[in-house]
């Protein structure tokens, strides 16, 4: 996503949401988004290899060895990942949140996104 830039007429990257509160000692820090907050702290990601195998998409010969893989099919490879977190991003967050009902705002609004977050 891009904005124009007024005083150059050039276009910029998009500003990247920051927080800040006592939880980061009042400094501005970037916000993830969910994809990549997902791919970094999912406890069991998810392993593509042997379907992208089955689909023609990538060799047969990096079964075993996966540091074989070429540019182009590790980028297929993060595209799938890209896919499925997009679907799937309540299963990780259920998975490392240590309160399995939270008090969040709005839970009706994720539970509208997710089928695994119960409202009640």
């Amino acid at each position: 996503m891009e904005e124009f830039d007024m005083f150059g007429g050039m276009s910029v990257p998009a500003a990247i949401p920051e927080i800040t509160g006592p939880f980061t000692n009042w400094n501005y820090r970037s916000m993830r988004n969910m994809v990549d907050f997902c791919k970094l702290h999912d406890p069991y990601p998810p392993n593509f290899i042997g379907q992208l195998i089955d689909e023609g998409k990538i060799r047969t010969s990096v079964a075993d060895n996966h540091e074989n893989l070429t540019s182009d099919e590790l980028e297929i490879i993060e595209q799938k990942k890209d896919l499925f977190y997009r679907k799937e991003w309540s299963r990780v967050i259920l998975q490392i949140i240590p309160y399995k009902k939270p008090l969040v705002p709005n839970v009706e609004q994720m539970s509208a996104y997710s089928a695994e977050i119960d409202p009640t």
